[in-house]
């Protein structure tokens, strides 16, 4: 059994339109449980309680995301900086 193909993950900049008849079958299909996915999910969790190396490596991982990553406070700053700067510059 596959996943279900008839919900409507991605619209336009992949958000629903609020409070439309889309939005409520998205959020719907969202909130039903899929056999599939569920079993998915547990073979996925299954590998990460059994692998406790796999569990060290994707928890490193994921803090050299936070810190260094695209995101991190180190390289966003300097962007939001230069945004309020140029924002708040007098004419």
């Amino acid at each position: 059994m596959d996943p279900p193909e008839d919900v409507p993950y991605f619209w336009r900049n992949m958000i629903t339109p609020a409070y439309t008849p889309i939005h409520r079958q998205f959020f719907a299909k969202m909130q039903a449980a899929h056999p599939v996915m569920v079993q998915r999910f547990i073979e996925k969790v299954s590998i990460l309680i059994e692998n406790s190396e796999l569990r060290r490596q994707m928890g490193q991982a994921g803090r050299r995301e936070v810190e260094e990553g695209g995101f991190s406070v180190r390289r966003r700053n300097p962007a939001l900086k230069r945004i309020f700067d140029k924002a708040t510059r007098k004419p």
